[in-house]
């Protein structure tokens, strides 16, 4: 595979260089009804390549290990970027036009920081946080996004992980559920079982027996584990956000409760 560089351009076009040489290409752009987003990055799936050029571009990426994955953000007038976030990689951006409201939910959702950022700035997220972005100019925002990762990049978004989590999870045995960046997977376990929960995914645990359950839990991090409960990271996102991503009216977020009591466990 020869390695290719790459350039992303307003025009309408990708340049890649290879060997030496330079071809033109048209670009594949995501659109939403609140903006676009552009790619260049790796696929797990080959199939999920658009064109032979982005496939050799990803390919490249990957095999070379580059712990680079890029993208570029385009946010209409009062567009929002639903608030999410990534499994496996940092994201820092560069903000190139327009002015973006920034919001960051923190480990355990007590604190929600939001912040303007104008052209010329540069943002950061961690991997693993809440975060969302929203245009409060008059002119599109557009960002160059920088994703610490060579691999498929793993993100999910908080309206994805609502309408993933069933209503209902009881049933007559013990069900644990795991919500990944493509679909809800849910299974039963009994005495002696093993269950994973890779870093980021959000999961589920209800006890369905008459007895109660008893878990042994092990983390692979010698740091403080960082956890961000549904209901924690539901309250500290903003009401008008919520709103937004939602299609619903900012009074009925308002009429949530917040408890008094950590929710991690709790019973109906």
């Amino acid at each position: 595979m020869d390695n290719l560089a790459f350039e992303m351009q307003e025009d309408g076009t990708q340049k890649a260089s290879s060997m030496g040489k330079t071809s033109t290409f048209s670009k594949v752009v995501f659109e939403f009804p609140g903006g676009a987003i552009q790619w260049a990055r790796y696929r797990n799936n080959i199939k999920d390549y658009l064109s032979d050029e982005e496939e050799a571009f990803g390919t490249s990426l990957n095999s070379l290990r580059s712990q680079m994955t890029l993208g570029t953000l385009r946010i209409k007038s009062k567009g929002l970027r639903a608030p999410h976030w990534h499994f496996n990689a940092n994201e820092h951006g560069y903000l190139v036009q327009g002015t973006a409201w920034i919001g960051v939910v923190d480990d355990g959702g007590e604190v929600a920081t939001t912040y303007n950022v104008t052209a010329g700035q540069v943002i950061f997220f961690p991997k693993n946080t809440l975060h969302w972005i929203k245009n409060v100019g008059h002119e599109d925002c557009f960002f160059l996004l920088f994703f610490s990762t060579h691999d498929e990049l793993q993100t999910l978004d908080v309206d994805d992980v609502f309408f993933s989590t069933p209503e209902d999870i009881a049933s007559r045995s013990l069900k644990v559920g795991i919500i990944d960046t493509q679909r809800t997977i849910e299974f039963n376990i009994h005495i002696g079982d093993v269950v994973f929960f890779p870093i980021g995914t959000q999961h589920y645990i209800k006890n369905t027996c008459d007895e109660e359950l008893l878990f042994v839990l092990a983390y692979s991090t010698g740091d403080q584990v960082q956890t961000l409960d549904m209901d924690d990271y539901f309250q500290a996102t903003s009401d008008h956000i919520l709103a937004q991503l939602f299609f619903r009216k900012q009074s009925e977020f308002k009429k949530i409760p917040k408890f008094t009591e950590d929710q991690a466990i709790n019973l109906p």
